[in-house]
């Protein structure tokens, strides 16, 4: 799940929801996602939800594998069921799954709770998601393609959530030097450099 996740950017209750057909060697299909209450799987939240995304030939491989050898049997053909065959509860995942992998991997931090102090998981399940879109800001994917992989029914929601990466990019990106060395780069720059070179 957690490959899967930060290769996909797919939302917890999308993947936990996944089903084996919609996973091919190159993409995931994502049409469906367990209702926040738990209690039942449904359509996407919005239709912009509905969409194809890429995916690695080796995260292919370990949920293929998972679902094949390793997963209960299931009447709803999903890839990750519950020991009965169900789909998993989101917050279920969270507190039990995903926490004990940041504790596995001691990613732990220590939180005041009623006056004591407690370990809690530094990171939650949408932190992968989160970090696939870093991923392809990083790669420089245009506004659109990432409004639609992220399933966003809006490129103003794509901007609210995630426009400080995005500043982070494109400032890291630019060069900041003067005018004059700017000039040397640039072919008109040059080709005005060059008489006055030719003159002295």
């Amino acid at each position: 799940m957690v490959y899967l996740a930060g290769d996909t950017g797919m939302r917890p209750g999308e993947y936990l929801a996944l089903p084996r057909f919609n996973v091919s060697q190159t993409e995931v299909k994502v049409d469906r996602a367990v209702e926040r209450s738990g209690v039942s799987i449904s359509v996407t939240k919005t239709p912009s939800g509905w969409r194809w995304i890429g995916i690695s030939s080796d995260t292919a491989d370990m949920v293929m594998h998972y679902a094949d050898k390793l997963a209960p049997a299931s009447k709803y053909d999903l890839v990750f069921p519950t020991a009965s065959g169900k789909w998993q509860c989101i917050n279920n995942w969270r507190n039990r799954g995903f926490a004990a992998l940041c504790e596995e991997a001691g990613l732990m931090k220590d939180v005041e709770q009623n006056g004591k102090i407690v370990q809690k998981p530094m990171y939650s399940p949408y932190d992968l998601r989160h970090f696939y879109a870093s991923m392809l800001i990083e790669q420089r994917v245009n506004m659109k393609k990432l409004q639609k992989l992220m399933g966003h029914a809006n490129v103003t929601t794509t901007l609210n959530v995630y426009g400080h990466l995005i500043e982070r990019a494109e400032e890291a990106e630019e060069k900041r030097t003067g005018l004059i060395s700017s000039l040397s780069e640039n072919p008109c720059g040059k080709s005005v450099a060059s008489p006055l070179q030719a003159a002295e």
